[in-house]
């Protein structure tokens, strides 16, 4: 029924009943949750969705006992608002706008004025929220508990309502915007974006706009040019922000009844501005930038092609799957594709093909077709080479499309829609609410999932874009600095060259001929058709041991809680040969690059027909996981085994990936927080597996080398696997005995290599590094607290802790001393042993890294002032969030087998440890919180703090905005700095390639005093090692 308008109110606000749809939605058998599409009054779409299941919650309360009952009603609640309108509306003369705008919206309301009041209220019933802005689209969400659900529900609506945009929270904001923009300004595939946007989309296009925003574009010009940001504020409000471009989707316990009388009575004031809804249709790309090769300097060391095509906007023919289909058959890894042949010929190691379905390349003005390419050294140097195999491949398409791999398609994704599981509400309502803007109401819930009709001719029709004269190719190269009179976009600061594709290469790329060593994909071995549920009934609660001999110990438990048909595979395979030395530390990641590459290729089919697996090193062994449908996942098992007991590596890739894992290396290392983390590990391992080592090792490593390391890991192996799912006892002993065929020698138990601690000295000790990318300003400090082995008890004292901390430090210093964009505390446990550690990724042209040390340390000390405040109520809810956290039911049969499986990997085996830890949280006291924060600040603290310096292009001279603290950065630190890297280039690109072989040199320590370290070696020797543990009590 429609609903009949009356009077609106001066804000344009409707006074009417709402609008109830009868279309049926398309949902998964399994989901017994209740869905229903509202139409309110002032013309936001509203998806309600019920956990009640209509009178689910009546029924059952009878048989539950009264705390079951209020566990069942402290479950979460979520709810996600998804406006019609993102950066392709930003103001022509303020870039950035639209995401400004969403940063201010959370900032207070005229109901709840207090900038800080919706992170608190949160905080306190265990919850968080967040935003995004894309092109066409913003999105706000959150989650918390039911009980606290409907406040929150109103808070949030009052953003919309009646925002405040208090002018004092404008310049933070601002600042907000810019750090996080210098966070991404060394991502290198937002510049490859930066680039396309200003280099190959027409001028005057909305893809052309600098999107995210940053303190330029927000204010510096806006200042010049006398525009007023606040008064903006209002404008882009009143015009953008109207309920009918709105769609809502929650999610919770109630029934659907009463969530639409609460959603009708807390939304409906949403004003509604009746303009209609900027529409966008012209094509960002002229013909004369199709054709262009633009060669891109990176900030990673990266070799790397993307090919990009423009197709029409094809959002409308969602049902027909074209861009997923191609995507399938140009991305395929397996024998006989791009990637296979390419391989072989040592001039690639990745493949991805498609179109990652953002706003940016997937808008109402162009949908995207790319094809990237991860290249070898050769490969970069033969990229046209790699040009002909991907135009051999696209011409055997156009004469023969595979209609069988689609169906295929079809089959398994209706499978997976069939039995797919709940998953986090969080993530669920924010989809679905920017569903409802792509898809019709029927196809809410699978529009962006299921492979609906094939369209052979519209399959064409696209492949007739996939042509050399439409392509625009990215080519990412360090070594393209040298190239003279680069051009730099003026956003992000990115340096390349565009120029024409040859005509000699697309005249060749037209004319080439079949390729014998390209095939199409032969029918899939691995798609699951029986799904039934085997009987077996003597379930366990926990996982039991089912095999136990030398060499071997198999874990099982049967499921008997998801009634899915799907089953995992966990192997740990142990080795005495990694742990011996670092060299062979690094030989095991070459070996697992190799052993990965040969695994896809075998495997990819599986992955298509829905089964995953991983594969990952630790400092013992080699982890590898297998999940799936049960009834093949045994195949998978065994051809997975075939790969490991005939793995031989081949010397013709092995420089190759040698170089690849350097790049690796380098690529983590950049990133400060990362370079933190590996300075945290090198001194704290006893046996570092940390990045610089590894990286140290490469030059050194040689093929021979390999063959002897892979012939020590398989002499000398014992294995611990675990079973699980829609399957029984002798599945698991069938497992085990074709994981029993590799192992060529058991290894003792009692050999197994344990991973040790380092214990750090009392007292405050500090790194500081210079960055290595010299030409990024972002920086890292990270405080780490290091307070001895673990138990139950004090693990949970510590999670009290940081849950205590969280929002107060992100209030301090984000909020009032604008320190950075991202900043968090976090409790540890590495090896047994608890840590804390508070994290803050800044910018050196903003704060020195003593200013922001000196903030956080201040901080911490105050906090006692906090934690003694706060009152016994807020005490028990934060008992009672952590408790629920533990009393959680796992959202599906991967969350519990991964938690048990975590316990079988540290060989502590305490499958119980949520309900000891729920039974510790209930005799825990503030006092006794209170009294684990002292031992952390305590004169016999044992703290480490790193500190990792970017670029100071501009002058340090941003100071705390609170008096309170600090006085301003440490004097004389910048000129010393620039006298100390006097000798060295400040370009990233030539850094990279003249990176040091030796981890003394990449992990350059600089000091200031007394109780900085300068060799991390000489430090670490004289530190005492923990004892091996593992918390089971």
């Amino acid at each position: 029924m429609k609903s009949s308008s009356r009077d609106r109110d001066k804000r344009g606000r409707l006074r009417r009943t709402r609008s109830t749809t009868m279309i049926e939605i398309i949902k998964p058998p399994a989901d017994s949750r209740g869905y229903r599409v509202v139409i309110l009054p002032n013309g936001i779409t509203a998806m309600l969705i019920s956990e009640a299941s209509g009178g689910f919650k009546k029924e059952i309360g009878k048989s539950l006992r009264v705390k079951e009952l209020e566990k069942l009603e402290d479950g979460e609640a979520a709810a996600a608002l998804c406006i019609g309108v993102g950066s392709f509306s930003d103001l022509p003369e303020i870039p950035g706008f639209a995401h400004f705008m969403e940063h201010m919206v959370f900032m207070g309301s005229e109901k709840f004025p207090k900038e800080n009041y919706w992170d608190d209220f949160l905080a306190q019933n265990g919850g968080e929220s967040n935003a995004w802005t894309d092109c066409e689209r913003t999105c706000f969400f959150f989650v918390c508990h039911q009980s606290s659900f409907l406040k929150a529900l109103d808070i949030f609506a009052q953003f919309f309502i009646g925002p405040l945009f208090n002018k004092q929270s404008v310049d933070k904001e601002i600042m907000a915007v810019d750090n996080e923009c210098q966070m991404v300004a060394s991502n290198d595939n937002e510049r490859m974006r930066s680039v396309m946007s200003y280099e190959l989309v027409e001028t005057g296009h909305p893809m052309a706009k600098f999107m995210a925003g940053n303190k330029k574009s927000l204010k510096d010009d806006p200042e010049k040019n006398s525009i007023n940001v606040y008064e903006q504020l209002h404008v882009f409000y009143n015009k953008m922000y109207s309920a009918h471009y709105m769609t809502l989707v929650v999610h919770s316990m109630e029934d659907l009844d009463t969530m639409e009388n609460q959603i009708i009575k807390i939304f409906t004031n949403i004003p509604n501005n009746q303009i209609p809804r900027p529409k966008f249709i012209k094509p960002p790309f002229q013909e004369k930038n199709l054709n262009k090769l633009v060669k891109v300097v990176p900030v990673g060391d990266v070799h790397k092609m993307e090919i990009v095509w423009a197709l029409p906007p094809l959002m409308e023919h969602y049902r027909a799957r074209v861009i997923e289909f191609l995507s399938l058959l140009l991305g395929h890894e397996a024998k006989g594709s791009i990637l296979s042949v390419l391989h072989k010929r040592n001039l690639a190691l990745e493949i991805a093909g498609g179109n990652d379905m953002t706003g940016y390349t997937h808008n109402s003005t162009w949908s995207a077709f790319v094809l990237s390419v991860k290249l070898t050294e050769l490969g970069v140097n033969q990229y046209e080479e790699v040009l002909d195999v991907i135009f051999q491949y696209i011409k055997l398409l156009k004469g023969n499309l595979p209609a069988h791999v689609f169906e295929e398609q079809k089959h398994i994704q209706e499978t997976k829609y069939i039995f797919k599981e709940q998953e986090s509400i969080y993530s669920y309502v924010e989809e679905l609410a920017e569903n409802m803007h792509l898809y019709p109401p029927e196809h809410y819930l699978c529009g962006r999932t299921l492979f609906f009709e094939y369209n052979e001719q519209l399959i064409l029709d696209c492949l007739d874009f996939l042509r050399p004269q439409g392509m625009m190719i990215m080519l990412f190269n360090k070594e393209y600095l040298n190239i003279p009179n680069l051009s730099e976009e003026p956003w992000l600061g990115t340096k390349y060259l565009a120029q024409h594709v040859n005509d000699s290469l697309i005249s060749r790329l037209l004319t080439l001929s079949p390729n014998p060593e390209l095939q199409l994909p032969d029918p899939n071995p691995y798609i699951a058709t029986d799904f039934s549920l085997v009987k077996f009934k003597k379930s366990t609660k926990y996982p039991v041991v089912v095999m136990s001999q030398a060499g071997i110990r198999m874990w099982f438990k049967k499921d008997n809680k998801y009634h899915m048909p799907t089953s995992y595979i966990y192997f740990h395979f142990i080795s005495s040969a990694i742990s011996r030395s670092p060299q062979n530390v690094a030989l095991g990641d070459v070996y697992l690059t190799i052993l990965l590459h040969k695994l896809t290729e075998t495997l990819y089919n599986a992955t298509l027909a829905g089964y995953e697996y991983s594969i990952e090193g630790t400092p013992e062994g080699v982890i590898f996981i297998i999940g799936g449908y049960s009834e093949k996942i045994k195949l998978v098992a065994a051809d997975t085994m075939r790969v490991f007991m005939d793995f031989e590596p081949e010397e013709s890739s092995f420089n190759s990936v040698i170089t690849h894992l350097k790049q690796v290396y380098i690529n983590e290392l950049i990133k400060p927080v990362e370079l933190a983390r590996a300075v945290r590990y090198s001194l704290l391992e006893l046996k570092d597996p940390s990045l610089p080592q590894r990286y140290e090792q490469m030059d050194n490593i040689t093929f021979d080398m390999l063959v002897t390391f892979i012939k020590e890991f398989y002499s000398s192996l014992f294995i611990e696997g675990f079973v699980t799912g829609n399957l029984v006892p002798q599945d698991a002993l069938d497992i085990g005995e074709m994981a029993l065929q590799i192992i060529k020698h058991p290894l003792d138990e009692d050999k197994l290599p344990k991973p040790n601690m380092m214990e750090l000295p009392e007292g405050d000790f500090k790194c500081f590094l210079s960055a290595i990318n010299r030409d990024d300003t972002n920086s890292c400090v990270a405080q780490y607290y290091q307070l001895g082995l673990g138990t139950v008890h004090n693990t949970c004292l510590n999670d009290l802790l940081g849950a205590a901390m969280n929002e107060p430090m992100f209030n301090v210093l984000r909020t009032e001393f604008q320190l950075g964009y991202s900043l968090y505390c976090q409790p540890t446990i590495t090896h047994g042993v608890l840590g804390f550690m508070l994290v803050v990724e800044s910018q050196a042209n903003k704060f020195s890294m003593k200013t922001i040390d000196e903030i956080i340390t201040k901080f911490l000390k105050d906090f006692e002032k906090t934690l003694n405040e706060i009152p016994n109520e807020k005490f028990k809810d934060m008992i009672e969030n952590q408790s629920t956290i533990r009393s959680a039911e796992d959202a599906d049969l991967y969350d519990e087998s991964s938690n048990y499986w975590q316990e079988i990997v540290k060989q502590s085996y305490c499958f119980e440890r949520v309900h000891l830890e729920y039974e510790a949280l209930q005799k825990i006291s503030k006092e006794n919180v209170i009294e684990w924060y002292n031992k952390l600040v305590s004169n016999n603290r044992r703290q480490l703090s790193i500190m990792i310096e970017g670029c100071t292009k501009a002058k340090c001279d941003a100071t705390p905005t609170s008096t309170s603290v600090l006085e301003g950065p440490l004097k004389g630190i910048r000129s010393l700095l620039q006298d100390l890297r006097s000798n060295k280039s400040h370009n990233p690109s030539k850094m990279l390639s003249e990176l040091p072989s030796k981890t003394s040199n990449l992990l350059e320590l600089i000091s200031f005093g007394d109780n900085y370290i300068t060799d991390l070696i000489h430090f670490k020797d004289k530190m005492n090692t923990l004892p091996y543990h593992v918390i089971v009590k």
